[in-house]
């Protein structure tokens, strides 16, 4: 196997991977307050695509003390 497709296959094994947890990465950098049901959620169900969908709903959708709060700018 060549060293180019040897890396291709690496770098297409690390996409696919990140876009399987793109739920819980998006939870946590938005510090969603239920990020262990976005993680356990997306672990056990994220294979299938409703799974995945309701992972990132739950990742995206905004914490219940930031609805009233004002924008800083």
């Amino acid at each position: 196997m060549e060293v180019i497709a040897l890396l291709a296959m690496i770098a297409l094994i690390l996409i696919v991977l990140a876009m399987y947890w793109l739920p819980s990465i998006i939870g946590y950098y938005r510090r969603t307050p239920d990020i262990v049901r976005v993680v356990v959620t997306n672990a056990l169900l994220g294979w299938t695509i409703v799974g995945w969908l309701v992972a990132m709903f739950l990742a995206a959708r905004a914490s219940a003390g930031s609805l009233g709060k004002p924008s800083a700018s």
